[in-house]
């Protein structure tokens, strides 16, 4: 079966809030009265095997394809992209003035200041590849490094809220969300740096996208994984390979465009 550019991140997409349904129905009314929500729940187990089926049927795709590694081919110029790293880049912001105002917060460690630092700065740094992304530029690699090393001290983070809950095998779906949204960072910033590999952001983004949707209920930071969902399926690689496409020769909106400076790093 012959499936289009737009098939597997709406799949994504639908199993991703699929699986927010089952989790969401899971947190709300299946907790004992103690609060605690039963082990190896049937609704835990049907969101994990649909999470399974999702990596097991685009990575099979994903794997037939070659791994060219080209920038201006795999990411062609998209408004929609650089709109979603506006939205991201604005869930940050947000996420870090909601922990600011937070009156329950804890004080202020050199992790946590690492942690706003690093956040801060990934707001200008996606506003940046956003205006890159709606011109068809590659931006500098270390702009999205920022963004990926705010994820790694956001998984520190929610690795010690976790390790206080009495239940900590119910966020394995949030867990398996940050770790992929991470490396889909890393893949971006890998593509930018000239070492990309298109079946690793290409995996990586669909998996972040079907997580950070199914890790809603789960997750303090709703907004943040809100727009990290839609963030990875809107900024993906073209799914099409570059050979194949040569192969069947350029479309009018497939246009080389020869011109088209880089910027630097």
């Amino acid at each position: 079966m012959k499936k289009n550019s737009n098939f597997f991140p709406w799949l994504s997409l639908s199993a991703g809030t699929l699986c927010l349904i089952l989790q969401a129905c899971l947190h709300l009314f299946f907790r004992d009265e103690r609060g605690l929500i039963p082990r190896l729940h049937p609704l835990h187990l049907l969101t994990l095997a649909i999470l399974l089926a999702v990596i097991l049927f685009a990575g099979l795709d994903i794997y037939r394809q070659d791994g060219h590694n080209c920038y201006k081919e795999n990411f062609p110029a998209s408004t929609l992209g650089g709109i979603t790293s506006f939205l991201l880049a604005g869930a940050i912001g947000l996420t870090l003035l909601k922990r600011v105002l937070n009156p329950h917060a804890e004080v202020a460690s050199a992790l946590s200041t690492l942690w706003m630092v690093l956040g801060l700065g990934s707001i200008p740094c996606l506003c940046f590849t956003g205006l890159c992304r709606i011109r068809g530029q590659r931006p500098a690699f270390w702009l999205h490094t920022v963004l990926c090393l705010y994820l790694a001290l956001e998984l520190v983070t929610l690795c010690q809220i976790w390790n206080r809950e009495s239940q900590p095998d119910v966020y394995v779906p949030s867990l398996l969300a940050i770790i992929s949204w991470m490396l889909n960072t890393y893949h971006h910033t890998a593509f930018e740096a000239g070492i990309g590999r298109r079946r690793m952001l290409l995996l990586t983004g669909i998996l972040s996208g079907c997580l950070c949707l199914a890790a809603l209920p789960a997750v303090p930071d709703k907004l943040l994984f809100l727009a990290g969902s839609i963030w990875a399926l809107t900024n993906l690689c073209q799914w099409e390979s570059p050979k194949r496409r040569r192969r069947q020769g350029p479309t009018p909106q497939e246009e080389p465009q020869e011109h088209e400076n880089d910027i630097s790093q």
